[in-house]
């Protein structure tokens, strides 16, 4: 893991001072890169942006530069962020936790033999991580809007270093490194499906994104 050059950093803090569209944007990030299975994220917990090194490399400064703000803006709305997504959980789990409940209820007044119980249940378990959950998780974020923080996220990028250079960073994760390093092909689609519940549609984000 290294850290990313200096001159971007210091970059970032001059768009700090200006910035007026997020309070609290300098908020002291660290910024790092390495083989991860996800091309840029805010880092919650050890407060700091994390990039994968493969897709920084393919960037130009501005490029690069646009995707740190983007992150930055994450991070200066990480208490609006948490308690949404906290919320957005709580949600999840209550629905998940009734449906499992419902399913096992209708097992339970059907009578059956023990093998084919078991066979039902596991039908019941993939049919709730394969379908139900990845519904229950979009429903979610559409219900606490958790897109919203993307959009914000973009307007403060494309308006402190440009749309062309947001756009081009954006059309480079389409074509370039995304999740090639996840190391299941499961572990893919499920950030793949994730990235889609809070942002928007590729074409239309930017479509919303020369907008602004």
């Amino acid at each position: 893991m290294k850290s990313i050059e200096s001159g971007l950093s210091e970059k970032l803090d001059e768009i700090a001072k200006r910035a007026g569209a997020l309070k609290g944007l300098s908020s002291g990030c660290r910024y790092c890169t390495g083989d991860y299975p996800w091309l840029a994220r805010y880092d919650l917990l050890r407060k700091r942006i994390v990039i994968n090194e493969k897709f920084l490399n393919l960037l130009t400064r501005d490029e690069a530069l646009a995707v740190l703000v983007h992150e930055e803006a994450h991070a200066a709305q990480r208490v609006r962020y948490i308690i949404r997504s906290i919320f957005a959980i709580i949600f999840s789990t209550v629905i998940i936790f009734a449906a499992t409940q419902a399913e096992f209820a209708l097992l339970g007044l059907l009578y059956m033999p023990q093998s084919v119980a078991i066979v039902l249940i596991l039908i019941l378990t993939l049919f709730d991580l394969g379908i139900m959950l990845p519904l229950v998780v979009k429903a979610a974020a559409c219900t606490f809007n958790l897109k919203r923080f993307e959009m914000e996220a973009d307007v403060l990028a494309a308006r402190e270093i440009g749309k062309d250079q947001l756009i081009s960073a954006l059309e480079k994760a389409q074509t370039g490194v995304r999740h090639d390093s996840a190391p299941r092909k499961l572990f893919r689609w499920w950030m793949n499906y994730v990235d889609s519940c809070v942002h928007l549609p590729y074409e239309k984000r930017l479509e919303y994104i020369r907008g602004v």
